[in-house]
């Protein structure tokens, strides 16, 4: 069989939408907190359904988000529910069986982070259009693993995609002992807590930064940081 080219999966390793079950982000309200993670989610799909490239896109969401996801926020037939709290294995499992097997390029991009771009994702996909195994590992400027891109699903190293406190000294050492070729990719911004809030405030004031968030977006994410100008400043 032949296999389909590319394929993108944006991981939310929370719920996002749902208010029972949402993450409170540090000293944001639950509300603006859900604010956050959606709008982080929305920049994915504005920078990946706005691109000429051709691969197919999945958001992997949190199963308590299924009643709760506003009408026509994702793409049509975009997105598969996950329990985060089962064993991880039996994720990406699901991965394997209904993706992994019969699309030869896979990326796994987390979806709290900011700094993808379209020339990111071409960049990442002519290093894996090789006959090679290779694997590109994204490292966040906070040392985290964020971004997984790979031509071969038969590595040990995707379960800890899952995990929220991957460090990526520790992860690049162990992917080191494999065969892999193996490309990194720095400077994507993961935002777990509101010192990374205020450098992402700092980040979107830079032009160099409508590469990957655009005038639009730019704008929704000032609308939030107008409530935490105070706490920002300080």
């Amino acid at each position: 069989m032949h296999k389909k080219k590319n394929c993108i999966y944006v991981l939310s390793l929370h719920p996002v939408f749902n208010g029972e079950a949402a993450s409170k982000f540090e000293n944001l309200s639950l509300r603006d907190s859900i604010v956050l993670y959606s709008h982080l989610l929305a920049n994915f799909i504005e920078i990946f359904t706005g691109t000429d490239l051709s691969f197919k896109l999945v958001f992997c969401l949190n199963e308590k988000d299924e009643n709760y996801i506003p009408k026509n926020f994702f793409p049509d037939d975009s997105i598969i529910f996950f329990n985060t709290s089962e064993n991880i294995n039996s994720n990406l499992e699901r991965l394997e069986q209904n993706y992994f097997s019969i699309i030869e390029n896979n990326i796994l991009i987390r979806a709290d982070i900011i700094g993808v771009s379209e020339k990111t994702i071409q960049k990442i996909f002519n290093l894996l259009a090789i006959e090679d195994d290779v694997l590109v590992i994204g490292n966040s400027i906070n040392k985290k693993v964020v971004l997984l891109g790979f031509n071969n699903p038969e590595i040990n190293l995707l379960d800890t995609m899952f995990s929220a406190a991957l460090n990526y000294d520790k992860f690049l050492l162990e992917a080191g002992k494999s065969d892999l070729f193996l490309n990194t990719l720095n400077g994507f911004q993961l935002i777990e807590n509101f010192s990374d809030f205020k450098n992402l405030y700092i980040e979107l004031s830079k032009k160099e930064s409508l590469s990957y968030c655009s005038q639009q977006m730019h704008e929704q994410f000032t609308n939030l940081f107008i409530e935490y100008k105070d706490l920002l400043n300080e």
